[in-house]
């Protein structure tokens, strides 16, 4: 089956006297490390450099930056032009393109805490990664995307993704059906339940 793209994001490095890509000890480079010697393999391959405007090895949230809104930033930035080039302001991202000129649902999945700098970038713009409250709150007030599912809640993280405050909100929030986790319950299958729910509703989907 042809593969048509592979997205890997690994800190091997390139020995410049051989060319060869060496190994780094991350978990990440173990796991990686294979499948970027087999894609090497292939008839034809392509790369491109993720490096941040600051600094050679980039950071998820420039990192993130460039992939929703095709540009180059500086470290730490979400979805916010460099400070240092042409206007100190939010970017444009893909997503808020399908909505606004193309009147599209848009939602973000992701395994991480949903306010964490790789899915931030792609509804929400901040100075800082770490503003991780600033970032939920664009989520929940601001961007208000159609579906949000990933992590970051309270009863494992504490308060740094998620106030409490915020989380009451999304409890009592008339725009989302928020679901969560619970002791004993499938996570899995409250979620498909709660989509369908959703769905039926006309509302967005908090999970």
């Amino acid at each position: 089956v042809p593969i048509s793209c592979v997205w890997v994001r690994c800190r091997g490095q390139q020995n410049p006297a051989s060319g060869n890509v060496q190994q780094n000890s991350s978990s990440a480079g173990r796991y990686l490390f294979p499948l970027i010697l087999a894609l090497r393999q292939l008839p034809s391959y392509g790369s491109a450099a993720g490096t941040n405007l600051e600094i050679p090895a980039t950071d998820s949230a420039s990192a993130a930056t460039a992939m929703a809104c095709g540009s180059k930033t500086d470290k730490s930035r979400i979805a916010w032009a460099p400070q240092d080039i042409g206007p100190d302001v939010p970017l444009t991202s893909i997503t808020e393109m399908a909505r606004q000129q193309r009147g599209m649902a848009i939602g973000i999945v992701t395994t991480v805490p949903f306010s964490h700098a790789t899915p931030a970038a792609f509804v929400t713009h901040v100075k800082s990664r770490s503003d991780y409250q600033a970032i939920a709150e664009q989520f929940i007030s601001i961007a208000k995307p159609e579906v949000v599912i990933g992590g970051g809640h309270p009863a494992g993280a504490g308060t740094t993704f998620l106030s409490t405050a915020q989380y009451q909100a999304l409890q009592d929030s008339t725009d989302y059906l928020f679901v969560e986790r619970g002791a004993g319950v499938d996570g899995g299958a409250a979620l498909l339940a709660a989509a369908q729910t959703a769905a039926q509703n006309r509302r967005r989907l908090f999970g």
